[in-house]
């Protein structure tokens, strides 16, 4: 399964090869970054790129070095809110990689809050570029396919969306694509340092985001029934044992914590309602959302900009997680391919996005705002932990992971055809990031701007706490 093409090599010419490659691929998506963010650059240590949840994640990024900096390792226990009891966040999007990695960027170089968001925003973007090529490239021995696949899945319009509504939490994907390559040169060679490699993945992925741990998790699942029919041999069984027990070892500091205290939070098991709000819309996948601007397309010159908006207008419940689009180069670079036969490369990473498209639909099945049928993503709701899921939607980084595969194995094959195939090939990965192209990218820089009072009472030599009274601005708790 999962062909990887090889070609032979000699080992040191390969290893400065390889290095040359993923510090110009590094740098490509630098580039990029700079281009998607803009104007974010011009004032990269003062405003946090995105907005909405921002502030949320600037909270996490001080409580993780705050504590840490004080000696207080359980970054899961705060007494900084409901003080004095304080309370604990196993059920909050605390994404304590990006918490560790900003307390020590924060320790050593001395960023500030603004600057070590950016920074953790800049890596995820470089990173979840990285891995897609290094994916892509194993697959197909196609640079410039890996290229084109790594713009997909990084600038992809699901992902985009997150980086403006400051989800840092879900955009950190960088491991994902390194999980689906280890576990497929896995169950390829049978070694077990693919088996620790895809178990570190598999772990940072959670110690990142509980939400993509929940995709990821199901990822796997997917591969392994893919490659179970080399159940019987022993060695097959043997790494999988070692992913699964080093998996474990791994995530158990994470998972802990919520099963500690899953008895104090008995409505988060109940999410039938939340995942319902928080589903894809299944015209999402197809029509663009019009409040992220796109160069490539102008929908007021086209006149068609009132009708998007009243289409996504009519979405059922929460409207920052609609945001799914595809990207109309992708499918048709897609639909090219399926009629060009190239079922044999293909149907795998077919599967992996079928599952994954029917998952991101959630309970229900929606169609522009109706709700119609039931769907497999109920399942979920009878199973121990997963039933804590409530936002089905941010499954679809799975099905861009898995449809950038699939538009790597087109690309590659374009490539074959020689030079005219090249240009092509870099045209249809350029016209691939305008139309996933957003800007400006909204920054937010009310974060620092901090109360003349707030300031008086730092100053002072007595703890007191702060009673903060919340105003739903948004209405999402019901009228403000």
């Amino acid at each position: 399964m999962f062909r990887e093409r090889t070609l032979p090599t000699s080992p040191v010419k390969d290893c400065k090869r390889e290095i040359i490659e993923i510090v110009g691929v590094a740098l490509l998506f630098f580039l990029l970054f700079i281009i998607a963010t803009y104007p974010t650059i011009t004032v990269f240590d003062s405003h946090f790129i995105g907005g909405g949840d921002t502030s949320q994640n600037a909270w996490n990024l001080w409580w993780a070095h705050w504590a840490i900096s004080h000696g207080h390792f359980s970054l899961y226990d705060t007494s900084m809110l409901y003080y004095p009891e304080g309370v604990t966040l196993a059920f909050h999007t605390l994404s304590p990689f990006n918490g560790i990695l900003g307390a020590t960027l924060q320790a050593l170089v001395k960023t500030n809050l603004p600057l070590t968001y950016n920074l953790l925003t800049l890596l995820t973007f470089v990173g979840s570029g990285i891995a897609m090529y290094l994916l892509v490239r194993s697959l197909t021995s196609c640079p410039l396919a890996a290229i084109v696949s790594g713009i997909i899945f990084t600038f992809s319009p699901f992902r985009m969306s997150r980086v403006y509504f400051g989800n840092l939490e879900v955009y950190s994907t960088q491991f994902i694509p390194l999980l689906a390559l280890l576990l497929i040169k896995m169950q390829r060679a049978h070694r077990i340092r693919y088996a620790v490699g895809a178990a570190i993945m598999l772990a940072l992925t959670t110690w990142c985001s509980l939400e993509l741990a929940f995709g990821a998790g199901l990822l796997t699942c997917v591969l392994f029934l893919l490659g179970i029919k080399s159940y019987k041999r022993r060695d097959w069984l043997h790494t999988w044992a070692i992913f699964g027990i080093t998996s474990f070892g791994l995530i158990l500091p994470v998972a802990m914590p919520m099963l500690l205290h899953r008895q104090g939070f008995p409505m988060e098991a109940n999410q039938l309602a939340a995942s319902m709000r928080n589903s894809a819309d299944l015209l999402g996948f197809v029509i663009p959302d019009n409040t992220l601007n796109s160069p490539l397309w102008n929908w007021s010159a086209l006149g068609i900009k009132p009708w998007i908006s009243q289409i996504y207008a009519q979405f059922y419940g929460n409207p920052c997680e609609k945001t799914v689009f595809l990207g109309y180069t992708v499918l048709g670079i897609i639909v090219v391919t399926m009629l060009r036969g190239h079922w044999r490369l293909i149907w795998q990473w077919l599967g992996i996005a079928v599952v994954f498209f029917v998952l991101c639909l959630g309970p229900m099945l929606q169609i522009g705002g109706e709700i119609l049928v039931g769907m497999p993503y109920r399942l979920f709701f009878y199973l121990p932990f997963l039933k804590y899921g409530r936002t089905p939607s941010r499954l679809a980084i799975y099905l861009v992971l898995a449809l950038a595969v699939i538009v790597g194995y087109g690309v590659a094959r374009l490539c074959r055809r020689g030079k005219a195939g090249y240009y092509i090939a870099g045209f249809l990965g350029l016209l691939v990031f305008l139309e996933f192209l957003v800007i400006p990218l909204r920054s937010d820089g009310s974060l620092l701007k901090i109360s003349l009072y707030y300031a008086i009472l730092a100053q002072q030599e007595t703890e007191s706490p702060i009673l903060d009274v919340p105003v739903d601005l948004y209405g999402a708790q019901g009228p403000a």
